[in-house]
């Protein structure tokens, strides 16, 4: 496993999964709500360039909400909007900060999710949360959730960057397999859906306890 003090030089672009990683695991995130439309989102075959092209359609740019009208009218988000009011969506300790440091230190960031995008925004919107990133892209969007790395594929494209010098983190071994076939460094979030000895055995190249810990990996050596 790499020194977690290399992240920051390593890595120009810091790309997110949602659901455990950065907010707090709840019964609505759980991943086994996935188990339901699993069969309709997953293909024996890699993307080829003109899907991944296609791909970048489904792409939404978190600093520009103007990107989300036509989500914010639909009846999910308004009766969601009420629910989330209710039952606030929280951040893990330290994700925040996070990611105002990276955004402060000119790196790239993004959001990819095997959340429903309609959820996801809403959740995004109580936690004020949508200059964090510059592209949030949901796996169900593309009809394929991880560990198909397609989503992670579009963002670098769309991004214009070096897949290896990109870092995707995540509490799942869907996650770090994604980012593996992806191309891309990985990091294991132990404080999320999965155990540790679970995502270890997708051998990450970093693993952290948390949030706050990541942050200080990534100011260490700067």
């Amino acid at each position: 496993m790499a020194n977690p003090s290399d992240i920051s030089r390593r890595f120009d672009t810091f790309i997110f999964d949602w659901d455990g990683t950065l907010n707090s695991p709840t019964f609505v995130n759980h991943p086994i709500w996935l188990s339901f439309k699993k069969s309709r989102m997953m293909s024996e075959l890699p993307a080829d360039e003109e899907e991944i092209e296609s791909a970048m359609s489904h792409a939404f740019f978190g600093k520009a909400k103007k990107e989300f009208e036509d989500i914010e009218t639909t009846s999910f988000v308004r009766l969601a909007d009420l629910f989330f009011s209710l039952l606030k969506p929280r951040f893990h300790k330290g994700a925040r900060e996070f990611l105002e440091k990276l955004n402060s230190s000119g790196k790239k960031t993004a959001l990819f999710t095997d959340g429903s995008l309609k959820r996801v925004y809403v959740e995004i919107k109580h936690l004020n949360a949508f200059n964090y990133f510059d592209i949030i892209l949901s796996a169900q969007s593309l009809k394929r959730i991880k560990p198909d790395p397609t989503g992670l594929k579009v963002i670098a494209k769309i991004l214009k960057v070096d897949r290896d010098r990109c870092i995707y983190f995540g509490d799942r071994k869907e996650d770090i397999l994604a980012a593996q076939r992806a191309g891309m460094g990985s990091a294991a979030m132990l404080n999320g859906f999965s155990s540790e000895s679970v995502l270890l055995e997708a051998r990450p190249d970093f693993k952290f306890k948390s949030m706050e810990e990541a942050l200080a990996a990534f100011e260490r050596n700067r």
